[in-house]
């Protein structure tokens, strides 16, 4: 379905004498367009927070108050700052369709930034079209954020004026911090008095007919208007040298991105309520503020930060809003909290950004909404603005594609040599369009951007993709060194740059490891700083943001080098692990402490960590119910918000989730037992618990039964297996509980090869096993041998036997079993299968390319390449991808059975 029938098209009823946004604004530029729109609408709301409620006449009055007490500090009385001169070159070319090109110029020689400290709220939009006014380009800070990093980032693009509201706690202490008192221009709503120490404002001009009595009339914003090719925004973007990259956007852009968000996309105007959740601070949330103006339309401001996501029904149905902008994590949060349907029926339309989106994230969007309301989902970045949009039509399992590119912008994936991809084919992600980015601050003619001969500019991303054979496109990757932590970009060099400011720190490296919640980032720290990591940490989350912080910081006496004296980051250690004698937390605490670091600003939990004291909110606790729900099988009356304000500490709270034991007995633990279809049976990776699975078990389908498979002795008193081969005839025995007839196998990680043992001892005995399925298990050629001392081995034995024999509930000292599991997987050499035998590889997985070597062994062999690294593959939302091919591949495999799909296999109950 094309997107363009959904809705009427843009603009064909404006009103007010308000025209629908053109090619002509996008020539003028921010304001001039928004001087037609106070003059078409003056009363109309044009952004609402919950405590003040501006209209257009208000807004361009207290943000022409705001531009001239800016050019006022600035001493901008006697020539306006930000116009074409001498210092401001900007070449400008012109193709036949009117677009303006910039050979970068621009972005070296444009005056100094103005800074814009706010939050979420009116008063912060009204200071940014201020700013906007003077001709410099605004670039807005998000008070959550240390002060030090603040200071680094002005002091980047030469930034020496923040812009603040004194009506808003803390925040003029905050930007004296930043810049020094008399670099700190505080705004007020009209009739309020200056705080002592700061200038009063500049004088007001005449007031016009109608304006806010005392107010500066409102065509004092767009007196002397910059031009439309000038600097209006810079944003931040990770970069790759230990230093962020200032992206310079013009005022041109600004609306020729307001005219792709909303009228080449038909996706609103001046009609609608926009419902604006993305935090004003984030260039994403900056920029929805200035379109929504520029189209004309009401503007409902949440900061769902503060609040939560448990108030935007209400607030839904009191604004009257029918477009919510949000992002994947908010939108995951208001699905979680059971919102009241009826409240939400308002919305017409829904925009997901930021992240990637996954079909389950649509199915649950679609159960709050109602069926008229139109499902986007964006891709965009700081360079470009929107990119493409995908219109959601059909859901699929995994996740979905970005679509197509939008407006005039012509979207391509590129090979090395430049010429265009295949479809299926994985490439460079190229953006062609009228209006792109100038460029970055300080770096002219940077390869990223390219100027065309008909006017229009290339910018070359570093994102990796495909196109899809309906000609969307599908992200699967960046290029560059960048790390995807919590939904963040972080470039690693960034965070060493900073580690090696403190006292102490000799040598740094800052890399990624793949854990149960994500990509963590290890800091490695040579000099005397090292012997106290949590010192480290803490002088580090005074400087970055907390999503920027090292999961851990790793002392060593020296770098690894190769023999070229490079640093050689494929020898650095991992954190260790098992041989420490003991971990803080059990295997059960340390999953759910992994939840937590997903959803809270902190890392490094210890037992005692309290929620609400490290920043917990609603919003925060509502998301964590929700990953306990779905990645580890929490009940519902148990994964409330109730139970973490009566048990706050990590360790109490964990134990108040835990699943109650559902075991079988050696071993087995039933994940779902209802169905028709023969049951699953699913091996755990080394040391993980059965239940840890029931993510998987649930994306299967309600009628296919799955029984997780761990070992015995872990959670239970049993001495342990001793080889491959013995743990394989105990799950056999285990499984045959459950059903005598053919067995469908799969394994996660070393239950992989335990997985595959157990398929060779049920066909010796003349049980057939029409279906195995490895869970991205290290092939025999990759495994490295046990290079432990005998003595070394023995005493790690003995610990684990004497750990057999007490309580483990938990999973508590899980570290014994998976050591022992590495010796068993050392000492394994498998024989060869001819069965079915499907292969899922984590994409993200330390040496995916290397699981190709099954093939020698497996000579009926399905390879699937899935998202997520080796535990994160299990998780949502890359658990969908895994159950999709699981279904798909059981399907094949009962029907090609035809003994089973008669109903040959006898299941006990």
């Amino acid at each position: 379905m094309d997107s363009t029938t959904m809705r009427p098209a843009v603009g064909t009823m404006a009103t007010d004498g308000l025209r629908a946004l053109g090619e002509d604004d996008i020539a003028a530029g921010v304001l001039p367009r928004l001087a037609h729109v106070v003059s078409a609408r003056p009363d109309h709301v044009a952004v609402d927070d919950g405590e003040s409620c501006v209209s257009f006449r208000e807004l361009a009055s207290r943000a022409a108050q705001v531009r001239l007490d800016v050019e006022a500090r600035l001493g901008a009385a006697t020539a306006p700052v930000g116009r074409p001169g001498p210092t401001t070159a900007t070449t400008t070319a012109r193709g036949t369709n009117g677009a303006g090109a910039t050979n970068g110029a621009a972005v070296t020689d444009s005056p100094a930034p103005v800074a814009v400290l706010g939050a979420h709220d009116a008063a912060s939009v009204i200071a940014i079209v201020g700013v906007l006014a003077t001709g410099r380009p605004v670039v807005a800070l998000d008070d959550r954020t240390p002060v030090p990093w603040q200071k680094r980032l002005l002091a980047q693009i030469g930034a020496q004026l923040v812009v603040t509201s004194a009506a808003r706690d803390g925040a003029v202490e905050t930007a004296t911090t930043i810049v020094g008192r008399d670099r700190v221009v505080a705004t007020d709503p009209p009739g309020s008095a200056t705080p002592a120490g700061l200038a009063a404002p500049a004088a007001p001009a005449t007031a016009g007919a109608g304006d806010i009595v005392g107010a500066v009339g409102p065509e004092t914003l767009w007196r002397d208007p910059p031009p439309a090719e000038t600097p209006a925004v810079i944003a931040f973007t990770s970069g790759t040298t230990g230093a962020s990259k200032p992206v310079v956007g013009s005022h041109r852009l600004l609306v020729r991105d307001a005219w792709n968000s909303a009228v080449a996309t038909c996706c609103y105007d001046d009609r609608d309520v926009v419902l604006h959740t993305l935090p004003l601070p984030f260039h994403a949330g900056l920029t929805t503020a200035i379109h929504t103006l520029l189209i004309g339309c009401g503007m409902r401001l949440v900061d769902v930060r503060a609040l939560g996501v448990a108030p935007l029904p209400g607030i839904v149905a009191d604004s009257g809003a029918t477009l919510l902008v949000t992002s994947p994590a908010i939108l995951r949060g208001l699905a979680a909290s059971d919102p009241d349907r009826d409240l939400l029926a308002g919305l017409t339309g829904l925009t997901v950004a930021g992240e990637a989106v996954y079909g389950r994230d649509i199915e649950a969007a679609r159960s709050i909404v109602g069926p008229h309301c139109v499902v986007r989902n964006r891709y965009g970045a700081s360079e470009v603005g929107l990119i493409a949009e995908h219109v959601v039509v059909d859901v699929p399992t995994g996740r979905l594609p970005v679509g197509r590119g939008v407006g005039w912008s012509r979207v391509d994936v590129v090979r090395e040599d430049g010429r265009s991809a295949d479809v299926g084919e994985r490439g460079t992600i190229t953006v062609t369009a009228p209006d792109i980015a100038l460029g970055y601050l300080g770096r002219p003619g940077d390869p990223s951007f390219a100027d065309n001969g008909d006017g229009t500019r290339t910018f070359i991303t570093s994102d990796l993709g495909r196109r899809l054979p309906d000609g969307t496109i599908d992200l699967t990757g960046r290029s560059d060194d960048t790390l995807s932590v919590r939904g963040y970009l972080v470039d690693p060099g960034e965070v060493e740059a900073v580690v090696l400011t403190l006292p102490g720190v000799r040598e740094c490296v800052v890399s990624g490891h793949e854990s149960g919640s994500g990509t963590r980032l290890l800091a490695y720290v040579v000099g005397e700083a090292a012997s106290d990591p949590a010192a480290v940490r803490a002088r580090l989350r005074e400087r970055l943001p907390g999503y920027m912080v090292p999961a851990e910081v790793v002392a060593l006496s020296a770098l690894p080098r190769t023999d070229r004296g490079k640093i050689d980051r494929r020898s650095l250690p991992l954190p260790a692990s098992g041989d420490r004698g003991h971990e803080p937390l059990s295997h059960w605490e340390q999953l759910v402490a992994d939840a937590w670091t997903t959803v809270l600003d902190a890392v490094d939990l210890r037992p005692d960590a309290d929620f609400f004291a490290l920043g917990g909110d609603s919003l925060a606790a509502e998301e964590l119910m929700t990953r306990l729900r779905d990645d580890l099988g929490v009940a519902g009356e148990r994964a409330t918000s109730r139970t973490l304000a009566e048990t706050p500490t990590l360790r109490e709270f964990a134990a108040a989730v835990e699943p109650r034991a559902q075991r079988g007995g050696a071993g087995r633990v039933p994940l779902h037992a209802a169905g028709t279809r023969p049951p699953l049976f699913v091996v755990a990776g080394a040391g993980g618990l059965g239940r840890t699975l029931g993510s998987l078990a649930r994306r299967l389908g309600a009628d296919q039964p799955v029984h997780a498979l761990q070992s015995p002795s872990l959670e239970g008193r049993a001495l342990p297996e001793v080889s491959i081969a013995a743990s394989a005839r105990r799950h056999l025995e285990a499984a045959r509980q459950v059903t005598d007839g053919p067995l469908f196998l799969a394994g996660h990680g070393f239950g992989g090869l335990v997985a595959l043992e157990m398929a060779r001892l049920a066909e010796e005995s003349g049980q057939p096993v029409p279906f195995l399925a490895l869970l991205d298990t290290t092939p025999p050629a990759q495994m490295r041998p046990d290079s432990r001392s005998r003595w070394r081995r023995a005493k790690a034995d003995l610990g684990l036997i004497a750990a057999s024999l007490r309580d483990t509930t938990g999973g508590a000292e899980a570290w014994r079993w998976q050591l022992k599991a590495d010796a068993m997987a050392a000492e394994y050499v498998p024989t060869v299968r001819t069965g079915r035998t499907l292969v899922l590889t984590a994409s993200d997985g330390p040496a995916p390319a290397g699981q190709e070597a099954w093939s020698q062994y497996l000579t009926h062999m399905i390879h699937r390449h899935v998202p997520g690294g080796p535990l994160t593959m299990l998780r949502p939302p890359h658990v969908d991808a895994v159950a999709s091919h699981l279904r798909t591949c059981l399907d094949d495999a009962l029907a090609a059975d035809t003994g089973v799909r008669a109903g040959g296999s006898a299941v006990h109950a």
